[in-house]
C-alpha cells in the first residue's frame, strides 16, 4: 500500500479493474472505426473460439471468467451477426458447441490485428523483463483467488 487513508483506493484490484477498462475501451474504438460489427467482449469470444473451435458455452465461460448469462448474451450477438453458430454435441445432445463461421473467421483476422495494435499502444515504453514480471505477479494473484474457490 502507498500509505493513503483508504488502501482501496490505491489497491492492485483497483487498477487492474481500471486497465481492463481502458483496454476494452480503446479496443471498442478501434473496432467501431473500422466498422466491425462487434464488441471487445464479443471479440474475446472470437478469439476463444478461434484458439479452439467448437468450445461448449460452459467451457467458455471459464475461459472468460465470466457467468452463463453473460456468455450466452454474447454468443447470442455473434450468432445474430452470422458468426457464430450453437450446434448439438453429437455424443451429449444436451450440450450445444460453438463454432466459428467463415464470417467469424475472417472478423477475427482483423479484429486480431486491431487488438495486437492496442496492446502495443499500451505497452509502449515497457521492456520484456518489466512485462514478464507483471504478467507473472497476475497471473499468480489470479491463481490465489482460483485457488480460494
Amino acid at each position: 500500500m502507498t500509505g493513503r487513508d483508504d488502501p482501496l483506493e490505491e489497491s492492485l484490484g483497483r487498477d487492474v479493474v481500471r486497465l481492463a477498462r481502458a483496454l476494452m475501451r480503446r479496443f471498442n474504438r478501434r473496432l467501431a472505426a473500422a466498422g466491425a460489427p462487434v464488441t471487445g467482449e464479443q471479440c474475446a469470444v472470437l478469439f476463444c473460439l478461434f484458439a479452439e473451435d467448437g468450445l461448449t458455452q460452459s467451457e467458455l465461460c471459464r475461459r472468460l471468467v465470466q457467468d452463463k448469462t453473460g456468455v450466452s448474451r454474447l454468443v447470442d450477438g455473434l450468432e445474430r451477426r452470422g458468426l457464430a453458430i450453437r450446434v448439438r454435441d453429437r455424443a451429449d445432445r444436451r450440450h450445444k458447441r460453438v463454432h466459428l463461421t467463415g464470417a467469424g473467421r475472417a472478423l477475427w483476422a482483423e479484429a486480431e490485428g486491431l487488438a495486437r495494435e492496442v496492446l502495443e499502444e499500451s505497452q509502449r515504453g515497457l521492456g520484456v523483463r518489466e512485462l514478464e514480471q507483471c504478467q507473472d505477479l497476475l497471473r499468480r494473484v489470479f491463481a490465489n483467488l482460483e485457488a480460494a474457490g
